[in-house]
């Protein structure tokens, strides 16, 4: 799952002359997240990710859902991959892969139906489905919280898997 932005990271890393485990690797972290604008986002998040909140002593954007530091710190986080997405550079499926890292990594802030949804919905998001049709995902979301059944969440998933290989195997014109 951290494929993505670990290989940011390690661009970072490699860029910047900094060796991985090294106290200049969280330096560097501290200088990302302080100037998250000038940055990819997948490298804000990682560098959040080696960062612990001074309030609440947790991962940074990672603590209790009552902590106003790591609150803000989820909106660093969104504010630079907004800023990407304003220049084109985030598709729906990379934003699917933001917040779905970001849930399944501090599943306490979130509730247990968000988290269970991303948990089946994460492998196909990876697997570079984009996210179905809001409508859909409410529908389906309905259906399994009264019969406790992800098969139309699942059903759906698939659908835009086959429908973005189809797409993806049409000649262009």
């Amino acid at each position: 799952m951290e494929r993505i932005w670990l290989a940011d990271w390690a661009a970072l890393l490699e860029a910047e002359g900094v060796a991985h485990g090294s106290a200049d690797e969280k330096l560097l972290a501290k200088l990302v997240f302080g100037e998250a604008e000038q940055h990819p986002w997948t490298a804000v998040n990682v560098a959040m990710s080696m960062l612990t909140c001074t309030t609440c002593g947790a991962e940074l954007a990672g603590g209790p859902t009552d902590c106003t530091e790591c609150h803000m710190a989820f909106g660093v986080a969104m504010a630079s991959e907004q800023a990407a997405g304003r220049e084109g550079l985030v598709t729906m499926n990379e934003h699917a892969l933001h917040i779905g890292r970001w849930v399944l990594r501090h599943p306490h802030r979130i509730s247990a139906n968000i988290v269970k949804g991303w948990q089946t919905s994460y492998p196909y998001i990876l697997a570079g489905a984009e996210p179905p049709e809001a409508k859909a995902v409410q529908h389906a979301t309905r259906l399994w919280n009264a019969k406790g059944d992800p098969s139309e969440t699942i059903r759906i998933w698939e659908e835009g898997l086959v429908r973005a290989a189809f797409q993806a195997r049409r000649p262009s014109r």
